[in-house]
């Protein structure tokens, strides 16, 4: 997990057991971070976190060892401004949150999977705040669909992954299931577990195919 504001990354077994933890902030080196948010492992168990402060991805192995970052502050395709959140697909390719450049980035890694290039910038309409509250969260699901939270909005979307495209806009305030969403996650089913961060409570719901 991302214990943001202790500027770390703690470990834990599923039953909730403390494993181990790394990183120390606000700061920009290796193993240091400023306000990591979101995290995502991959088949082979490193774990790509968000590091929204310093505008980065960071990999690492499961043990927390350094093994790669991307992501340089700015505008242009490849850089990032308040990162927040990642998710990968069966191919590895990863899809981040960016939050105050309005867009969805895709990276797809080389033969090493330890270099990462960008892709693809998919355009959010949304996202326009800079507020605590505008913290977007992201989820791949097995089919290639992409789903991202607009918080401020109250809306869920949901992109194609081959073209770019979205596919549908769920207004979850117009349906009367929840007030602000933030967190995201395909259910592998179909269907999407959402956090709403203002109503205290875990939402789910079934997609329809678009």
């Amino acid at each position: 997990m991302a214990d943001t504001w202790n500027y770390r990354i703690q470990k834990f077994t599923p039953d909730g057991k403390f494993l181990l933890m790394w990183g120390t902030g606000p700061a920009t080196g290796k193993d240091q971070f400023y306000g990591p948010r979101g995290l995502a492992v991959d088949s082979q168990g490193r774990v790509f976190v968000a590091d929204t402060g310093n505008k980065r991805i960071v990999i690492y192995d499961g043990s927390g060892k350094y093994l790669g970052e991307f992501g340089t502050p700015g505008m242009q395709l490849g850089q990032l401004d308040e990162p927040v959140a990642i998710a990968l697909d069966a191919g590895g390719d990863v899809y981040v949150t960016d939050t105050w450049n309005q867009r969805v980035q895709v990276f797809t890694p080389d033969a090493s999977r330890l270099f990462y290039r960008a892709t693809a910038e998919w355009a959010v309409s949304g996202w326009y705040g800079n507020g605590l509250d505008n913290k977007p969260f992201i989820t791949v699901d097995g089919s290639g669909t992409v789903s991202v939270t607009d918080p401020e909005l109250c809306r869920v979307i949901s992109f194609s992954s081959s073209t770019g495209k979205p596919v549908r806009v769920w207004d979850g305030c117009a349906a009367g299931a929840f007030q602000q969403p933030s967190g995201i996650v395909s259910d592998g089913a179909g269907g999407l577990w959402v956090t709403d961060a203002a109503g205290g409570k875990l939402v789910h719901f079934k997609t329809q195919t678009p």
